[in-house]
């Protein structure tokens, strides 16, 4: 009669303790047929014993996560020279909850943080391992979790405890994060994405391990997400066979380059990508000049050009001209007003001189603003041969080779990568591969969105206008991780559920039809490294959304989380269907386009380069021509603030218009932040679980038996 006691007399307690039995084939009666719920966790093990893993009631959330601490400590217990274990959960010096390990054991702490993490998911993991000779104990003989010792988080001022690299692999990688992420203090331990990584930023990654003698593959480092797995998988890069020396001839057309001239713009030749940077003061003009030569022979797509053929084009790789693209402009003289007035009228004019036939499509200019005085320095590149990745790659290599020849060093650049003209000839082998999948594109509904003026043709360049919000540090922070932890989800996929929403709400229309830009850098191909190519590689891909109901933003986000992914990484097969394969019967076109480009500081950020200058550099694109989209969203994070820009034509939205849409989305993802902070499950879809070929359906059935 001991397991009654308590209960006497308190039916609401006795209720929630004694159920019915679930499997009794007698009619119940209130007073047989029941089971005592012990809260105890348990599980058969594949030979039918039953094994115990602790109390169901020591449950936390941490990062999103409900966690069973007594999952932890039945792990820990399973390690040969642990003898007890307790897991807790103490804020660390942020105030923020950590899971710390309280072990009786002779094994060093690094053993059991690697059988933790060989056996838990990340967010498991204990943050602290602390070692007792014993635990207190209660004077009926348990363990007193209340006298335990608080553990020390003080050594070190930050979110969670930093583990440094043990081997040379580690160490390599640790370097190259701090770098690329730049952030002081990196862990083995610590998630790329949560401490902002990327897509993009992980081609840098991957550049950067390559170079050093790791090779690793994007892929990977999407599954191996911190520096101890990715340690672990990384092999030594096999010398290299990408073609080192200038590449001549023609080749392909790749399939965004298709839909650059499918556009039929009045003026081809303008069409640019645009930096003005400011820079450090007293720069070496012959210098800059001789930094740009070297990057044209290092970079051969910087130097290719295209022609038309009667109804279609080609391209090819030009010659190294003595004539370097290089100019300067002395501004000295000049009072501050007119030198920026000079910086733009000179800006807007050389948009205009590319040639797409007899070049360059490369252009920079280099403003000095006089002695001691921070300068400009601009580069002009046409869009056919440089997307964003490519700018990252192309001005580190431009700084490094100055500063080189500064320091009177002999000019040296990592070795080249797989050619765009190798790239673009695999694409058109692929286009021909049974792997494509038709159907998938097969999107055969009209989708139009509302406009304030009919008349669409009023849709030139001339007549765009743009809006631009911003987040703050902190909504920027939880979205990346409150958000991005409890959904897995990565932001771009986050900012995609909340246009869906509000475009939802602005319409009410259930179905939306978006076309997503990308990267289009995937790993596709064996024996192919671009990630230090340069080139036009982007992906511009439909995507159609409709949910019919939901019964939270929970359920909004796991579902655009989902048809994203399914299509995410085949949005390249679309581009080589569509252009180079057998084609694309429907060809609909999305009257809105989204891009994310990631975290965008870094780009213009190193060296002498102090960041993007404030003057304007006039249009980018020729006025003549014709947008592609109605309403086009970039988002970007920058001073780690989220910033959404909306580019539309006011000749067909009111300027109130898009400001209730956008301001719709920002309220959106303010929404997702508060539902993930009040949300007491971590939100699982199919796709974190690939292997188990479940559907959403299937998958919350199966959690939801896992948290009885």
């Amino acid at each position: 009669m001991g397991v009654a006691r308590g209960y006497f007399n308190r039916p609401d307690l006795t209720a929630e303790r004694f159920i019915p039995h679930p499997f009794t084939r007698r009619q119940p009666t209130p007073s047989s047929s029941r089971l005592y719920k012990t809260g105890d966790l348990a599980r058969y093990l594949p030979d039918g014993t039953i094994e115990y893993l602790g109390r169901i009631d020591n449950q936390v959330k941490i990062r999103g996560f409900r966690v069973e601490l007594g999952e932890i400590e039945g792990i820990l217990r399973q390690h040969p020279q642990v003898k007890e274990a307790i897991a807790v959960v103490q804020e660390d010096n942020n105030k923020i909850p950590r899971l710390v390990a309280y072990v009786v054991a002779e094994s060093e702490i690094e053993e059991l943080r690697q059988f933790t993490s060989d056996k838990l998911p990340g967010y498991m993991v204990p943050t602290l391992f602390l070692t007792m000779d014993s635990f207190p104990l209660t004077v009926n003989g348990k363990i007193h979790r209340k006298k335990l010792p608080v553990a020390d988080f003080s050594q070190r001022n930050v979110k969670k405890e930093l583990i440094a690299p043990r081997t040379q692999q580690e160490e390599a990688l640790t370097e190259i994060w701090r770098d690329v992420l730049g952030k002081m203090e990196v862990g083995i331990y610590d998630n790329f994405f949560e401490l902002g990584g990327d897509s993009i930023l992980g081609l840098q990654i991957i550049a950067r391990a390559n170079q050093v003698g790791l090779q690793l593959t994007p892929r990977q480092l999407f599954k191996h997400q911190n520096i101890a797995e990715l340690a672990s998988v990384a092999t030594i890069a096999p010398k290299n066979s990408a073609e080192q020396g200038l590449l001549t001839g023609l080749l392909p057309l790749t399939p965004i380059q298709h839909w650059f001239f499918e556009q039929e713009l009045p003026n081809p030749h303008h069409y640019n990508q645009t930096l003005l940077l400011e820079t450090l003061p007293d720069l070496n003009p012959d210098y800059l000049q001789q930094a740009l030569h070297y990057i044209l022979i290092h970079h051969d797509a910087l130097r290719m050009g295209f022609r038309q053929q009667e109804t279609t084009w080609e391209q090819f790789y030009g010659d190294v001209e003595n004539n370097i693209p290089f100019a300067t402009v002395n501004l000295e003289s000049l009072a501050e007003k007119t030198q920026k007035f000079a910086i733009e009228s000179v800006s807007e004019k050389v948009q205009t001189t590319l040639n797409l036939g007899d070049g360059p499509l490369v252009r920079v200019v280099w403003f000095d603003l006089g002695k001691g005085q921070k300068s400009r320095l601009l580069f002009v590149i046409h869009h056919l041969i440089i997307d964003s990745v490519s700018w990252r790659i192309i001005l580190e290599d431009f700084v490094t080779v100055y500063q080189q020849l500064l320091e009177k060093k002999e000019v040296k650049l990592p070795q080249k990568t797989t050619s765009y003209q190798t790239w673009a000839n695999k694409l058109l082998d692929y286009s021909q591969s049974e792997n494509l999948d038709v159907d998938l594109w097969s999107m055969s509904r009209e989708f139009s969105l509302p406009t304030d003026n009919a008349v669409l043709n009023n849709n030139q360049v001339e007549l765009e206008d743009r809006l631009s919000l911003i987040l703050t540090v902190e909504k920027t922070k939880a979205l990346q991780e409150e958000v991005g932890t409890a959904y897995n989800a990565k932001i771009n996929e986050i900012i995609l559920a909340a246009l869906y929403q509000s475009i939802y709400q602005w319409t009410d229309q259930q179905l939306l039809r978006i076309d997503l830009e990308g990267h289009g850098r995937e790993d596709i191909f064996e024996s192919v490294n671009i990630s230090r190519t340069v080139g036009w590689f982007t992906t511009i891909f439909p995507l159609e959304l409709e949910l019919k109901s939901m019964n939270s933003l929970g359920d909004l986000i796991k579902f655009v989380k989902e048809k994203y992914r399914q299509v995410g990484k085949q949005g390249i097969k679309y581009g080589v269907l569509r252009y180079l394969g057998s084609g694309i019967d429907n060809k609909t076109e999305s009257p809105v386009k989204f891009n994310y480009l990631g975290e965008v500081d870094r780009i213009t950020t190193q060296g002498f380069i102090l960041g993007i200058a404030e003057e304007s550099t006039g249009w980018v694109r020729s006025p003549q021509g014709t947008r592609s989209h109605l309403i086009e969203i970039i988002g970007a994070v920058s001073k780690k603030q989220l910033q959404l820009t909306f580019v539309y034509s006011r000749q067909i939205y009111r300027r109130q218009t898009i400001e209730k849409l956008g301001q719709k989305v920002v309220n959106n993802l303010e929404a997702f932040i508060v539902h993930s902070q009040s949300s007491k499950t971590a939100a699982y879809t199919p796709s974190d679980f690939s292997k188990a070929n479940l559907n959403q359906k299937q998958l919350d059935k199966f959690l939801g038996k896992l948290k009885k």
